[in-house]
């Protein structure tokens, strides 16, 4: 499944975000399963405001779920994929408080030993879990073109 990912904020602290990051706090997920990889603010940064980073102060994070808490309680702007954010996005928890979206380098994938993948229970599984994927595609796409 891929994923996309972009700046999430609690509502009042996305007024403050949408200056353009006029020097919010940026949260971010430093999971160990992520490091020695770049900074994925730094890849978003890169693509959609070049060196804009480099004046916001930064809050460290060891779990991504703890800077998207970190951002429900309006501490900054975190950036989440939309699998981990969505469902705070659709609640009102959180706002995309500008773009872009962008996809991001890793996914999600349900592996099952070669063996097993015929067994009923895998298929009903993987019919269902498909089925969220494209209901969450579907809730995305519905949220983004609401801000248009």
């Amino acid at each position: 499944m891929p994923a996309h990912m972009g700046p999430i904020a609690e509502w009042r602290a996305s007024v403050t975000a949408t200056a353009r990051l006029a020097a919010p706090n940026v949260l971010h997920d430093d999971t160990p399963f992520f490091s020695g990889d770049p900074s994925n603010w730094k890849v978003w940064f890169d693509h959609a405001s070049p060196g804009a980073i480099d004046g916001c102060e930064h809050l460290h994070f060891s779990h991504a779920t703890l800077a998207l808490d970190a951002a429900i309680d309006a501490l900054g702007v975190a950036l989440n994929t939309t699998p981990l954010a969505l469902l705070d996005v659709s609640a009102g928890r959180l706002v995309v408080p500008f773009g872009p979206m962008i996809k991001s380098e890793s996914g999600y994938y349900l592996l099952t030993p070669t063996g097993n993948i015929e067994r009923p229970q895998v298929t009903l599984f993987r019919g269902w879990i498909l089925d969220e994927v494209r209901k969450d595609d579907a809730r995305l796409a519905g949220l983004l073109n609401a801000k248009k």
